[in-house]
């Protein structure tokens, strides 16, 4: 059985103490039981895609005290592990985000959504071809610069080096 994700790890605050240097068990309790209703509100990963996303942000955040609606800002993300973020995602998902795309979308929720999106996006098609289309540049030298294949590096074209070398201008 797993742990949960709330009662794993160490302690970020130290317990509430009286003047005499001794726990305050009540304050503890009341802590545990806002702990126990916090990791009942959380929404966890639903499909594969949002637990992929979780489990990456989760190892870059530290701990699991955040659901997949939650904002990861909120949650601890800085610029650095911003940047981890994204690279962690590319590595492990092949999934390119850009911090941009990031800031506006910041919950594992959102960025599955990215990746779906990204999914549906038309893909470049690197099969081989018989004949490919020109890009713009080739269209340019081919029909706009007609018989001039070196556009504008005329003083270089064989015409001229021939006419130099022959002692004209």
């Amino acid at each position: 059985m797993r742990p949960s994700p709330l009662s794993t790890g160490i302690r970020r605050q130290p317990f509430r103490k009286t003047t005499s240097k001794k726990i305050i068990r009540e304050a503890f309790f009341k802590e545990r039981e806002t702990q126990k209703e916090l990791e009942k509100s959380l929404r966890l990963p639903e499909d594969e895609k949002q637990g992929r996303i979780y489990e990456i942000c989760a190892q870059v955040l530290g701990h699991r005290k955040f659901g997949i609606d939650t904002d990861l800002y909120t949650a601890g993300l800085d610029s650095f592990g911003s940047i981890m973020l994204l690279t962690g995602m590319q590595d492990s998902l092949g999934l390119s985000v850009t911090l941009t795309e990031l800031m506006e979308n910041p919950t594992v929720e959102k960025l599955a959504s990215i990746w779906d999106a990204k999914d549906k996006e038309n893909k470049v098609d690197y099969s081989v071809r018989e004949k490919y289309p020109l890009t713009r540049l080739q269209m340019y030298f081919a029909y706009v610069m007609r018989g001039n294949t070196t556009a504008n590096l005329d003083r270089a074209s064989p015409g001229r080096l021939r006419q130099k070398k022959q002692g004209g201008s």
